[in-house]
């Protein structure tokens, strides 16, 4: 028995991949408010362990939100690691819709967590006063508010149930 998911993106080319910052993120929520009721976005690496989990995390998000989220997924590698990325999307097979983190707004020369870390605390006001570490995962409402934001543990799935009932 197959999940139907809101975004599936199977075979995204690296290349063509859409850039995601504050202002394009939240225009999208707004935009996709009519059909969704939940957003989450992922941010990731090419080298976190945890992006192996990431589909995984995806599925048990629809079973607790009965299918009603929106996913963006986004990359926060900069520069050369992008050319990386291709081994990643076609290794995961991610089931939402990926895109690149704006390197021209959130600025960073090596470490590529440090982008991810710019972005998260200009779209989630909550999550400046947390360490980065990704994956992590911001849940918003269809008015933008960051209504939770993990790095998973053991209880976000409880945490969550508990929040959209």
């Amino acid at each position: 028995m197959g999940i139907l998911l809101s975004t599936v993106s199977f075979g995204q080319q690296a290349p063509s991949l859409p850039v995601i910052n504050k202002a394009i993120l939240f225009k999208d929520i707004d935009s996709l408010s009519t059909r969704y009721k939940y957003f989450v976005v992922v941010i990731f690496t090419n080298y976190c362990g945890g992006t192996a989990q990431i589909n995984d995390h995806i599925r048990k998000i629809d079973s607790i939100t009965n299918n009603q989220t929106y996913y963006f997924l986004c990359q926060s590698t900069n520069g050369w690691d992008r050319r990386k990325l291709q081994k990643i999307l076609d290794l995961y097979k991610f089931n939402a819709k990926v895109y690149l983190i704006d390197e021209q707004q959130y600025k960073t020369k090596i470490d590529h967590r440090k982008q991810g870390l710019f972005f998260r605390n200009d779209v989630c006001e909550l999550c400046k006063y947390e360490a980065i570490g990704v994956p992590f995962y911001i849940v918003f409402d269809r008015d933008k508010n960051a209504i939770l934001h993990f790095y998973p543990s053991n209880t976000w799935e409880q945490v969550l149930a508990a929040i959209i009932k």
